[in-house]
């Protein structure tokens, strides 16, 4: 064998060698995604199951019905947090009315003559 030869068979053991690293290291990667959402591939029946239930999510209806329930929940959220904000401006305002009435002899005293 001549040293072209040999260099040619080493490249290609190469090449098969990082073609197999490359494929396990895509299938790890696919069942790792698959099995983070959820769909458990071990099981092709189950799994063909759970990919029928996404393409039924994508329907017009089931997006419509997802865009009306996330305006419902910003909608909430704006109402807490209006509420909040309205409560802690209460609270400033009772807060400087107590401190008016405990300092209502002063005022009177020494303002307002």
């Amino acid at each position: 064998m001549t040293d072209a030869e040999q260099s040619a068979q080493v490249r290609r053991s190469v090449a098969a060698i990082a073609d197999r690293v490359a494929e396990r290291a895509a299938k790890k990667a696919v069942h790792d995604t698959l099995l983070a959402l959820g769909i458990d591939v071990e099981d092709p029946i189950e799994a063909q199951k759970q990919f029928a239930m996404l393409r039924r999510l994508a329907d017009p209806r089931t997006m419509k019905n997802l865009d009306w329930l996330e305006s419902l929940h910003t909608a909430s959220e704006r109402v807490a947090d209006t509420s909040w904000k309205t409560i802690i401006r209460l609270l400033i305002g009772a807060g400087f009315g107590l401190v008016a009435l405990v300092t209502r002899e002063y005022w009177f005293n020494h303002i307002w003559k």
